[in-house]
């Protein structure tokens, strides 16, 4: 069992990398490659030699799991959305917030890079996790950042101005 565990360890680091292609962050990318792991491991009379392709399969069902998992969420959250006749619950705050988000970033013209910044920052997405998904320097990410809230200050000057 050891050494099973041994060879998939080293599988760990292209596990994570392939469930952060999918769009994961980096500490979900780490719990999908773990769970991957495991339950390649409780196979019963697993062979080493196809051991690469047993945990990149268990990988590719954990990363649906998540997907099917996302989608139940989210029709969750229609069906609440739906079940408050008044339109002003918190989840209708959150939908109008997140309609508005995207209609101010259409009127200040950000660039793509600038609007996934915004997006995945407005997400909750820490700096760095966004700097590594969009696979970039810190630096860089910080800067589209900068340049966006620019861009967002005067199309809210501009939106301001025309409704005043």
């Amino acid at each position: 069992m050891n050494a099973l565990w041994r060879e998939l360890e080293t599988y760990r680091s292209d596990l994570t990398a392939t469930a952060t292609g999918w769009g994961l962050s980096t500490h979900d990318a780490e719990d999908v490659a773990s769970e991957a792991m495991l339950r390649t491991a409780v196979q019963p009379d697993m062979d080493l030699s196809r051991l690469r392709q047993a945990v990149f399969a268990a990988l590719r069902r954990c990363l649906l799991d998540r997907v099917e998992w996302s989608a139940q969420e989210i029709r969750a959250v229609q069906r609440s959305w739906r079940a408050d006749p008044t339109g002003d619950g918190p989840v209708e705050r959150e939908v109008v917030g997140r309609q508005y988000v995207g209609t101010l970033i259409d009127r200040a013209r950000l660039t793509g890079q600038e609007e996934q910044v915004v997006r995945l920052v407005v997400a909750g997405h820490r700096h760095t996790e966004v700097a590594g998904r969009l696979g970039v320097t810190a630096k860089a990410s910080q800067r589209s950042l900068d340049r966006a809230r620019s861009k967002l200050r005067k199309a809210l000057a501009v939106e301001h101005a025309a409704t005043a």
